[in-house]
């Protein structure tokens, strides 16, 4: 287990280097082909991005509505800045003759409230766009010390927006998803920062201890529980939660966006320079969204060697490094009893935390 301490000098000292190294001896010598996302004509399909006003969301909905002709709804707790993703896409739209998509905004998501997620829901299936959704993408997310950050229940705060507003919202969707329809879990490299502790993750007294609130984890260290359970679950969903739904996870690679806006200025630089941009960040979303993937299936952007007598790609090659695109990964992370302990515990709080709601309206 890491805190920010740890994390931070470790990126900038060792990661970063060695994925400069990697990317220089990869491109110097080998000639890395680029994955072209899949062919697909989204017109008359509606797809649901959260998190889409900026960053990787935003690029995700406007790849979707510009080259793939989806109705796209901009998911986002800010209406101003919904609205203004949505114009813009639009307004970008209406200078391609191909362009047959659309962005639309239809009511705030804050995902940190299962009230704003149901009321989402319900506008949604109000609207004209409502009758079926044929592509969600679980994308928005946030990082931070959950110690400064304010809740009004006893949900660890990240993993709440991260992960249960995903799970909330996406129970709510799926009598709404067609049938062949999709659900795309953002995932993270740093999922592998939970370290050795998730051998350990097979009963649900354990994962109560990752979701709620209190001092089992160090400061940081919920945002790498958020990503390893969004890929968890896109795994055990996948194993016949509903049949004609297919259900994948996807680690958009280091990215530089916007969820770095509070580090120091030299550091934002660093990062300008060695990360994906956004567009390339994008990437494994969109051929999440629309490729011919099996359910359960991880994206990963970057070339991932394999070492003789290893039947896995290596982690470490996820951080960074040559940029290719899209692949799918073998192995899942949810094995041997982690995943379903997780999804029992999940469960059991979202049941209780809804029936919370409820019980108000």
């Amino acid at each position: 287990m890491f805190g920010a301490s740890v994390l931070l000098p470790f990126l900038f000292y060792v990661l970063i280097p060695f994925a400069g190294v990697w990317t220089l001896i990869t491109n110097r010598f080998f000639d890395i082909p680029i994955a072209a996302l899949p062919e697909h004509d989204g017109s008359g399909q509606t797809a649901i991005v959260t998190g889409s006003n900026t960053g990787i969301g935003f690029q995700t909905a406007r790849l979707l509505t510009l080259e793939y002709n989806f109705t796209t709804i901009i998911a986002s707790r800010n209406d101003k800045k919904a609205l203004a993703a949505a114009n813009s896409i639009n307004e970008e739209c209406d200078g391609i003759p191909s362009c047959g998509g659309e962005a639309f905004f239809v009511s705030p998501l804050d995902l940190s409230s299962f009230p704003s997620v149901l009321n989402f829901v319900e506008t949604f299936a109000a609207s004209e766009h409502g009758r079926k959704v044929d592509v969600l993408v679980n994308n928005a997310g946030i990082s931070g010390d959950r110690n400064t950050l304010n809740t009004e229940d006893d949900l660890d705060h990240v993993i709440k927006t991260n992960f249960l507003g995903h799970m909330y919202l996406t129970n709510l969707l799926l009598p709404s998803l067609a049938a062949g329809g999709r659900v795309v879990n953002l995932s993270s490299v740093m999922q592998y920062f939970v370290g050795d502790r998730l051998s350990n993750m097979k009963n649900t007294n354990a994962w109560d201890a990752v979701i709620l609130k209190g001092k089992s984890k160090p400061n940081s260290a919920s945002y790498a529980w958020s990503k390893v359970m969004m890929r968890i679950w896109a795994e055990e969903l996948a194993n016949g939660t509903a049949e004609n739904v297919t259900f994948v996870s996807a680690n958009p690679g280091g990215v530089y966006s916007e969820i770095w806006r509070s580090l120091p200025q030299w550091m934002k630089r660093i990062l300008e320079v060695s990360l994906l941009d956004c567009v390339q960040g994008a990437w494994t979303s969109v051929a999440a969204a629309i490729g011919d993937v099996p359910s359960g299936s991880y994206l990963e952007p970057y070339l991932l060697p394999r070492f003789p007598g290893s039947k896995t790609f290596q982690p470490l090659f996820e951080i960074s490094g040559p940029f290719v695109g899209w692949h799918t990964v073998d192995g899942r992370v949810g094995e041997g009893g982690i995943g379903s302990a997780m999804m029992e515990a999940s469960n059991k709080i979202l049941t209780n935390e809804v029936e919370k709601v409820c019980a108000v309206q």
